[in-house]
């Protein structure tokens, strides 16, 4: 008879598969109306990470940039009760920060300066930054240490494996789509069912 074995790589991945489910299944629990959502307490960090094919981005001007796409998340600061956590790859400018902070309706500047944290891995490298997180431990901690994990989750810009990973590693639930479904979500798919 012969006894089946696997792979400690694939009984990690396992692991982490199920940690994830765990963390996301908090999200469901938490926010039992969009209302609760809106003006809960709660600490938010957010990962720009653009976890895409790094040989296309490479072609794209001005690229480095786009982790500045998701500054609208500032606005959740409007809820005095919400903390933000945004990390990037090289710092942002205060200017840009200030002007998203003064479209704050109706909070004062410095509450809302008061309640980011922005933390920067300055690596300028072509790599994800969420693969430039995972590769410092003590900015996990940091990020952790940063905020309250029974109040928080993690957004991000897509969801890879690699995201599934940071949030695993943090212990935070992700606001996104479970990687290991991405496929339902494409044209193929959508295809076996018509």
């Amino acid at each position: 008879m012969q006894s089946l074995t696997v792979s400690s790589s694939t009984s990690v991945e396992f692991d982490q598969a199920v940690q994830f489910r765990q963390l996301q299944s908090q999200l469901r629990d938490r926010w039992q109306s969009i209302e609760n959502f809106d003006r809960s307490d709660c600490d938010i960090i957010v990962i720009p990470s653009l976890t895409l094919d790094q040989q296309e981005l490479k072609k794209i001007k001005g690229v480095n940039y786009y982790e500045e796409r998701l500054l609208f998340s500032l606005i959740r600061l409007s809820n005095p009760n919400t903390r933000l956590v945004y990390v990037t790859s090289q710092p942002i400018h205060p200017s840009v920060i200030e002007y998203y902070l003064q479209l704050l309706p109706g909070i004062p500047f410095s509450h809302a300066r008061d309640r980011l944290l922005l933390l920067c891995v300055h690596d300028n490298s072509s790599r994800p930054l969420t693969e430039k997180i995972l590769e410092r431990p003590r900015l996990i901690d940091r990020i952790r240490k940063a905020v309250r994990p029974n109040q928080a989750y993690m957004t991000c810009f897509n969801s890879t494996s690699i995201e599934r990973d940071l949030s695993v590693s943090l212990g935070i639930p992700l606001l996104a789509v479970d990687p290991d479904l991405l496929y339902w979500g494409t044209k193929a798919a959508v295809a076996k069912f018509c």
